[in-house]
């Protein structure tokens, strides 16, 4: 007898996330690597961030009046983002051969840069950083995602 049953992305997401590496196998030779393993497809959103991360989108931004500058809620949540695309791994900015990547953004207005925000390119840092360590990602791969991805963010986070 075949029986059918119906999970939801996110019910899948999370079980996934909780599962230690054999369950995350068996999860994604179940389901597809695609839906399970690639964690841009896990991290499209704030709230998926916090999912991967197993906190709650509401306890990440408690204590944030809605009258605080968007810049605060802009970093808690890239923080968030940042921490769950790279999947636990924590720059180690003693080791000089350890690359780390951030976008770099072209806030200049301009004829092919109408809106004065746009990705610039993605730097990689060995020893030292120019913009804060806790958004810098382990592969440029990531960097240049986040960028495009949660956009937003960022313009919230560094342009007045």
């Amino acid at each position: 007898m075949n029986t059918t049953i119906t999970v939801e992305e996110t019910d899948l997401k999370k079980v996934y996330c909780a599962a230690d590496e054999d369950g995350k196998k068996v999860l994604a030779e179940l389901f597809g690597d695609q839906v399970l393993n690639r964690i841009s497809s896990r991290v499209r959103s704030f709230e998926e961030a916090c999912v991967q991360l197993g906190h709650s989108a509401e306890f990440v931004l408690q204590g944030v009046s809605p009258v605080d500058d968007k810049a605060i809620v802009a970093f808690l949540k890239l923080f968030v983002i940042v921490r769950a695309l790279n999947g636990g791994w924590v720059p180690d900015w003693n080791n000089t051969d350890e690359y780390k990547y951030y976008p770099w953004w072209d806030l200049q207005k301009s004829k092919t840069n109408p809106s004065g925000f746009r990705l610039d390119l993605v730097c990689d840092i060995c020893s030292h950083s120019t913009v804060g360590s806790r958004l810098c990602y382990k592969s440029r791969e990531l960097a240049e995602y986040a960028a495009e991805t949660f956009l937003d963010l960022y313009r919230d986070l560094m342009v007045l």
